[in-house]
């Protein structure tokens, strides 16, 4: 197998984007909601027939990117509240996570 991992990091193809993470907690009876920004790196790519198959088609109008990074990113299933990621200026919520080799590679529709 090729090792492509210098790639996925070789400015050429990555570049630096926020991925904005909630949390919250319970205070007096009402719920006090966070928002961390963290800084990721990595490629960002258009999505792939693939990737739109899996996307309801009523969130493919709205525009659908693909964030590859090291780190983890989550979806609702994983924190309770999903993870939306910040690419020149447009926010996209995060509806699908896959793992593999190493990398996170989520998929995220415009907001």
């Amino acid at each position: 197998m090729i090792d492509v991992s210098e790639l996925m990091d070789d400015p050429d193809f990555a570049t630096s984007y926020t991925v904005w993470r909630k949390s919250g907690r319970w205070v007096a009876g009402e719920w006090e909601q966070t928002e961390q920004s963290i800084p990721f790196y990595g490629p960002v790519q258009p999505p792939t027939s693939e990737d739109l198959e899996l996307i309801p088609e009523a969130d493919r109008k709205k525009g659908i990117m693909n964030f590859l990074s090291r780190a983890t990113i989550y979806t609702t299933g994983d924190t309770g509240t999903s993870d939306e990621a910040e690419y020149q200026g447009n926010r996209y919520k995060i509806l699908q996570v896959k793992q593999w080799n190493g990398w996170c590679r989520a998929t995220g529709v415009r907001i």
